[in-house]
Order: structure tokens, then sequence, then C-alpha cells
């Protein structure tokens, strides 16, 4: 469950669509999704931002353009035999939506997609050991129980990319399964019999390996590195595998530059990521209004109404705000190109 402020409940064409008769079906961390009728939805993505999965109260402004902008340059431009789910993105909506403006400039925002009966896993493709694999990498030398190699540091490049899919663990937080549990996972979620599951799991690692392998390639032509990504999918109305979701965001991505990566052994720490990291560090050590110091990472449970309230009475500083929307912005740049 994701518990918005109040405050950053709606934005201006959220309250467009909701005036236009528009049903909102889920609200999410960053995405707001829409009836649309018709075997589609509208997907409004918003300036919202969270860290350690609490939202903050908080926008970002521009960011909600940047990730609709590269999910549909990366499905229409980049990746090639992926079946997806994204039917038009910005004024193309106008089609699709004649109750609303024809002209708008927060149309960058909005894309409508098919829906889906989604698969219940996260689908992450790990070419660089870094993040939570990296932690799990130093307790055991596995991640996701994949055996790898001893002496790795912290943003290394692995030998292949491998995959590593998650599911959200009851407090809310992402944790890392093996293929075995993840096929568990689907069949238990989806009523699927276990050898169907599995063949499933296997087809997804497939399909997220070779999403990971184009986009990586791309990345790299721009001096990007994507270290690692989060990709999602489900079924079709046909019943085809598709897609879904953000496709290598700076929501759903690492990336890095390769100059950042390049000298990382020297400075003695792994790239920052060209994302939301500015807010991230913040975070770590944030001034509540009371002028007490709180670590945020350092909280666990995002359902619970004190820390949410806490996270929540922080005001995050507007040189910080600023600072990510340039990483974001620069990032689409380099990006698009």
């Amino acid at each position: 469950m994701v518990t918005i402020p109040e405050s950053k409940r709606e934005s201006d064409l959220s309250r467009l669509l909701l005036e236009a008769g528009l049903k909102r079906i889920n609200q999410g961390k960053v995405r707001d999704t829409f009836e649309l009728g018709r075997g589609l939805l509208a997907v409004l993505t918003t300036n919202r931002v969270s860290i350690f999965d609490y939202v903050l109260n908080a926008d970002v402004p521009g960011k909600g353009r940047v990730l609709a902008e590269i999910t549909n340059h990366n499905l229409r431009k980049v990746l090639r035999g992926i079946r997806h789910h994204l039917e038009a993105h910005g004024q193309e909506a106008v089609d699709y939506l004649p109750a609303l403006p024809a002209v708008s400039d927060l149309w960058g925002q909005i894309q409508i997609v098919k829906k889906l009966r989604m698969i219940p896993l996260e689908c992450i493709v790990r070419g660089y050991i870094t993040g939570s694999g990296y932690k799990d990498y130093q307790a055991t030398g596995m991640v996701c129980g994949i055996q790898l190699s001893a002496g790795l540091k912290d943003a290394d490049r692995l030998p292949e990319p491998i995959f590593t899919p998650s599911t959200k663990s009851n407090d809310g937080h992402d944790q890392n399964i093996d293929a075995y549990r993840a096929a568990e996972i689907v069949a238990e979620e989806m009523g699927m019999p276990m050898d169907k599951a599995e063949s499933l799991v296997q087809t997804l690692t497939r399909y997220s390996m070779e999403v990971y392998r184009q986009t990586h390639n791309h990345g790299l032509r721009r001096g990007i590195i994507v270290a690692d990504t989060k990709l999602e999918f489900g079924f079709d109305d046909e019943g085809l595998l598709t897609l879904g979701d953000e496709v290598v965001t700076p929501d759903s991505s690492r990336n890095w530059l390769i100059h950042d990566w390049c000298v990382s052994p020297w400075v003695g720490k792994p790239p920052s990521g060209y994302d939301k990291e500015p807010v991230r560090q913040a975070g770590k050590k944030a001034i509540l209004p009371d002028g007490r110091e709180v670590d945020i990472s350092s909280f666990k449970d995002p359902s619970d109404p004190e820390q949410i309230r806490i996270v929540q009475s922080w005001r995050v500083p507007a040189k910080v705000i600023s600072a990510t929307t340039v990483r974001y912005e620069a990032l689409e740049r380099m990006w698009i190109q």
C-alpha cells in the first residue's frame, strides 16, 4: 500500500483526467492509471519522487515527462523484436482523450497502453555487481542463487549479465529471489501448473536479457552504462507475453556515465547514479522541521504511520530538487540524442 502525501496526490493533469470523467484504478508511487475501456489504460507519469520505498512531500520538475519520453523512445526506437504495451504517447493521446484540451505542455507525461494481466515478478537484469546484489554477494558469494566468482568489487562488470528476479516482501521492500522461488510465486498467484511456471520464468529470462542487451548497447554508444534494470511483463488480451510498465528509465535502472565508472576504482567508491541520487543522499541526512537529523534509509516499514509522518515532514532542499532535475534532463538528452 503506497502512502502519498495529501499535497502530492493530484497534479494539474490528473485533475484534468478526473474532471473529464476518467476512472482512476491505481495510484502508485509515481504513476496514476486510468481506465479508458476497450482494453486500454491511460498512464500518467507524475513528478512525484520516492526514496527507500517512501513517497516524499516533494516534486521533481520535469521528471514525469523525462520518464515517459525515455520509455517511449526505448519501445519505439531502441528495442527490436520485443512486443510491448504502448499504443500512443504525448500529443497522440489526444485521439484517445477527446474531452481534454488538444494542446498542452503536460501531454508528454501521458501514455496510452494496452491493459495487461501482469506477472507478479520484477525481472531484474544485472550486468554489473552493485547495490543489493553486491550486499548479497558479500554475504554469500551469490546473487539470487547464482554463484559468482570470488574477489568482485562494487561496480565490477560481470562476465555475463545475470537474471535476478525479485518480489515484494510483506513490509513492502524488494526481496531478491532465485528462479525456482520466482516460478513458485507465478504458479501460486496466477493459478499455473509448476512446470508451466518454470517455463515462463525461463522465457522471462530470455526476454529480459534481450531487452538489457539492446538497451545496454544503446547506452554505451552514448557514454552511458546501464548497470542494471528492472522490467515488468504481462499477458495481453491475446495471451501473448508483453513488456509493460516503464522501460530502462532513471527510475527503473541504475545508469552511470562511462567516465565515472572508469575512474571509480581510483576514487574508491561506485559511480553516482544519473537519477534521483541527490535526493537519496540528502535523505540519509534529512533535517526535520524540529531540527533533528534522520537517516530515511534506516526506516524499514513503509506502512508504519509514524515513519511515514516523519518522512513526509521532511522538506527536500530546493538545491537538491534542482540537482535532480538536472540529472534527469541531462540523461534524457544523452539517451535520445
